[in-house]
């Protein structure tokens, strides 16, 4: 019995936590998607209840994916110091991290 109890309360702790939490512009980009595009998914979401924790888990996809797109302009040296030095070779530095954005878009939109 105890238990149970346990578990219930564990279970109780995690989908509150979930419905606390703050849809940002990414996990609101994929609800777009999905009602528009993607109905049959939307609505076995909605209906299972797991819309939110779906739309969360895509949004920390991406804000996981920004960090590393930082990380790497860091790591590549593309600062503002080189885009006052040299904006042409900035431009070539960034462009190869920017790819990020259409992976991005990917993780949103698939």
């Amino acid at each position: 019995m105890r238990v149970l109890q346990n578990q219930m309360i564990a279970l109780f702790d995690h989908a509150s936590d979930i419905y606390r939490r703050e849809l940002r512009k990414f996990g609101r980009m994929r609800r777009q998607y999905l009602k528009e595009h993607r109905s049959g998914i939307y609505s076995g979401l909605v209906l299972t209840g797991k819309l939110k924790e779906h739309l969360l888990a895509v949004q920390e996809q991406v804000e996981r994916f920004d960090v590393l797109m930082e990380q790497m302009a860091a790591s590549e040296g593309v600062m503002e110091q080189l885009k006052a030095a040299d904006q042409m070779l900035w431009v070539r530095k960034l462009n190869g991290i920017w790819v990020g954005e259409v992976v991005r878009e990917e993780i949103v939109y698939s």
